[in-house]
């Protein structure tokens, strides 16, 4: 038995490892629900810079959102088991411990999203009496 043991060492090791990350994954995000969740919140491109993405294949409907970063538990607290449909989630709120919101910059596009905001010319600016 010792002998045997000892040739697969490494084996029980790793599936121990395994075994208490999996574990301790499971505690942290179905039981205390510790980690941030990511919202694309409501923006005006004529007041901010909004990130746009198309809405249809022919890019003829742009929507404009910002990104809202928000820790669970908050989430939890404002819109109870409704996280997806509820209008608090995509703001920041004084009684929020983590929450951040991100605007459009150039730095931080990806290859399906553009920055649009005031003084682009892509956004038709209010007239003024």
């Amino acid at each position: 038995m010792r002998m045997k043991f000892q040739n697969h060492f490494m084996m029980y090791i790793l599936l121990t490892a395994c075994t208490l990350a999996a574990c301790l994954s499971f505690y942290r995000f179905m039981i205390i629900k510790n980690y941030i969740v990511l919202y694309q919140g409501d923006c005006d491109p004529a007041i901010e810079r909004c990130f746009a993405s198309c809405t249809d294949g022919t890019c003829q409907q742009q929507q404009y959102y910002m990104k809202v970063q928000k820790y669970v538990p908050d989430v939890y607290a404002e819109c109870g088991s409704d996280m997806v449909g509820c209008a608090k989630a995509n703001m920041c709120l004084p009684s929020d411990m983590k929450c951040s919101i991100t605007y459009c910059s150039s730095s931080i596009t990806s290859n399906d999203e553009h920055c649009v905001g005031p003084n682009d010319g892509a956004i038709s600016q209010m007239k003024q009496p």
